[in-house]
């Protein structure tokens, strides 16, 4: 059952960066208009929900690239929040923030692969 629970999350997480990765091409078309980080951000938020809320189905040997997606998650919502709040820009507004904190895509990889895996 647990494999199963475990299948069906990785199918939503997968799901929610195939959205962010739609929304980050449209940011990046549209001239980093707010209105596709704020896409962006929802699609990132869920996956980072579900990853915190399921972190006890994970098997052991995946929970720290969970932790690793989970931390980049963590400060890039943080740094986008903070600009969001002095900026409080329009949706046709440019945003743009730095994060010298990468996604750690190894980790993701290894979550996409079990997915394809099990």
């Amino acid at each position: 059952m647990l494999k199963n629970e475990f299948h069906s999350l990785l199918q939503s997480i997968v799901s929610c960066w195939q959205q962010s990765a739609e929304s980050y091409t449209k940011y990046m078309e549209s001239g980093k208009k707010f209105r596709y980080a704020e896409m962006l951000k929802l699609h990132n938020t869920t996956a980072n929900k579900l990853l915190i809320d399921n972190i006890t189905i994970i098997p052991d040997h995946f929970k720290a690239d969970a932790r690793a997606i989970i931390e980049h998650y963590t400060i890039w919502s943080a740094k986008w929040d903070e600009l969001k709040s002095k900026l409080n820009p329009a949706p046709d507004d440019e945003f743009v923030f730095e994060n010298k904190h990468r996604f750690p895509k190894a980790a993701a990889q290894n979550l996409e692969t079990a997915l394809h895996d099990l």
